[in-house]
């Protein structure tokens, strides 16, 4: 690999001998572990290369949030967020360069991109059949070659396979041609979800160098840096290897045993046999952890199913304490006995985090709330994203959350043909708001549903909210309002009300999400907690672990632990100390256990 040994280093970059590496020229894969500092080596590397090069430079990750971080670490150079180089999103650099483009050149209207038809409106995003019921939702279909959709079982969620499975073959037939026609008019009118505006970016594409777009691509970019590539589904590397061909040099930043997004089809496979392709002296590892102690390095490494080498902590890490701890319990016992512990190694509760694979196990240790009824009813979205908002610790699952309840408002209006398919910007200035308005909008009900009593309350008041609130805008409410804000059901309430009621013996809250939701987050402490039982046809996590199997719950399982700087605790049913002891000693990870009482 040539040296770089010659090029001065600009101060602001301080990087380890290791990192250093990932500025060569001739690196192509940088396989990072959690906490080894990738992205102040790729965000140096995009600032090297750019001040290199005479054309742009493109960096993309997959998040708005590792967005944000890698252009505040470039604030010392704001010209690399300009023209002609690029900082953002892996669909947003494709919508600005090839789809958005290519649709006014083609049709002559803005294109409008959703992250996911979850974002439609309800009328929209659920396909029903005329005697109602909760649907299935559009992002759920499949499209085949011929741009039909279809419903997979397995993408179901459990109530949607319930509704699903209760209808006659007619009706499932009735439900699939008008997923297909929604779709399609959808896609007529210029409206993308992620998945079709890459279609279309891909269909641009691959027309190689008779592409007027790809030849502006491979001019205007000398490299394209893309972090969280393991996280890369087969049709964003079927774009990238249309770069490459196109000229284009792609350097790509992974942690393989981070990979947890299976539900996108993302899968392991692609990833090997890119790495396969590439030659060892142009891969780079790093293996240093500059965030978590010896001690959850070592169970971090445990956990590890693809990675090469062990976690190591940096020399500068503090090593106290020594040990994780192994929590024998269950429900709100699991907690008490961990905010003992961070009471003990001087943790912050707002430092602290339960954390679980499943949403429902981490939220009933933290706050001993019940599943929500996963119904259909508007009255239902504004209470379980109102308690989402309140308890989770997790800015995605908040923001989701602040989302479906701006949604949830704006429904609540009679729309016009004009803005009926859910264009948000259309019915903001259709209503003379602004999304900052609307935004306060929401924090005022927050405030106003803690008044709530009783389910009486509750309906009553979110009623008289909207039309105090929203009774005098330029587009009537709907005039069902009345019925489509009813009081909660039992059910729903005693969710809302555990779910919203602190534990008077827990002082404040922990804040709880599962691990997706925290991934690129880091917490002095967590409390991880295994799943208590073994959903049908799959294997316990310890199972696989046990084993050895790389599956994507055990990819998980590392995720979460590598979340923890200070203090890591594992929380399991006593059902599986033994053979959690038997793991731990295995691989030398130092620990203690504790039994809640």
């Amino acid at each position: 690999m040539t040296t770089q040994s010659q090029i001065a280093r600009p101060s602001s970059f301080p990087l380890t001998e290791k990192q250093m590496a990932v500025l060569e020229p001739g690196t192509r894969l940088i396989e990072a572990g959690p906490g080894a500092g990738k992205t102040r080596a790729i965000v140096a590397r995009f600032k090297e290369q750019a001040h290199r090069s005479s054309r742009g430079i493109a960096l993309l990750s997959f998040t708005n949030a590792a967005v944000n971080e890698a252009k505040l670490r470039c604030a010392d150079s704001p010209h690399l967020v300009e023209a002609p180089h690029f900082l953002g999103t892996f669909d947003h650099f494709f919508h600005r360069y090839i789809v958005t483009p290519y649709i006014v050149s083609n049709h002559g209207v803005m294109p409008t991109y959703l992250a996911s038809w979850d974002d439609l409106p309800d009328h929209l995003a659920r396909i029903r059949t005329q005697s109602g019921g909760i649907g299935i939702r559009l992002s759920r279909f499949r499209r085949r070659a011929n741009k039909q959709l279809y419903i997979e079982s397995s993408y179901l969620s459990h109530a949607e396979k319930q509704y699903w499975e209760r209808l006659t073959p007619q009706a499932q037939a009735w439900i699939q041609g008008e997923a297909s026609r929604v779709h399609i008019r959808l896609l007529d009118r210029h409206i993308y979800d992620t998945s079709s505006a890459r279609q279309i970016a891909f269909d641009v594409l691959q027309q190689g160098s008779t592409s007027k777009y790809m030849l502006r691509l491979s001019r205007r970019f000398t490299e394209v840096i893309v972090d969280e590539f393991q996280d890369c589904d087969e049709s964003e590397h079927r774009l990238l290897e249309l770069l490459t061909a196109s000229g284009v040099s792609i350097v790509v930043v992974a942690d393989p045993d981070q990979a947890i997004y299976e539900f996108r089809q993302v899968s392991n496979n692609a990833y090997a046999r890119y790495r396969e392709k590439i030659p060892q002296e142009e891969i780079v590892e790093l293996d240093v952890c500059h965030r978590s102690t010896q001690a959850i390095c070592g169970m971090v490494t445990s956990l590890r199913s693809v990675g090469r080498s062990p976690v190591v902590p940096s020399a500068e890490t503090t090593n106290y304490p020594t040990k994780t701890f192994v929590i024998v319990g269950s429900g709100n016992k699991l907690k008490e006995a961990a905010q003992q512990l961070n009471t003990q190694y001087g943790v912050k509760n707002d430092s602290f985090r339960v954390l679980s694979h499943a949403t429902s196990d981490a939220r009933k240790i933290s706050i001993g709330g019940i599943e929500p009824p996963n119904g259909s009813s508007i009255t239902e979205s504004f209470l379980t994203s109102l308690v989402t908002l309140r308890n989770s610790g997790n800015p995605k699952m908040r923001l989701a959350a602040v989302r479906r309840l701006e949604r949830s408002i704006l429904d609540l209006f009679q729309w016009p043909d004009a803005t009926s398919h859910g264009n948000r910007v259309l019915e903001l200035e259709s209503l003379g708001l602004g999304p900052t308005q609307l935004r306060i909008l929401v924090g005022r009900l927050q405030e106003s549903s803690k008044a709530w009593k009783s389910p009486d309350d509750c309906g009553k008041g979110l009623r008289n909210f909207i039309k105090i609130e929203l009774g005098n805008q330029r587009h009537s409410l709907i005039p069902t309002l009345s019925n489509k804000l009813s009081k909660p059901t039992s059910k729903l309430w005693t969710y809302w009300e555990e779910s919203t009621t602190s534990n008077p013996n827990s002082g404040v809250p922990a804040l709880w999400a599962n691990i997706h939701a925290v991934k690129g987050a880091e917490f002095d402490s967590v409390l991880l907690a295994l799943p208590q039982r073994t959903v049908a046809g799959r294997s316990h996590v310890l199972d696989d672990w046990s084993a050895n199997i790389n599956s994507e719950q055990r990819r998980v399982l590392y995720v979460g632990a590598s979340r923890a700087k200070r203090l890591l605790m594992l929380g399991t049913p006593k059902t599986r100390l033994r053979q959690l002891i038997q793991i731990l000693e295995r691989d030398q990870v130092s620990y203690e256990v504790i039994h809640a009482k």
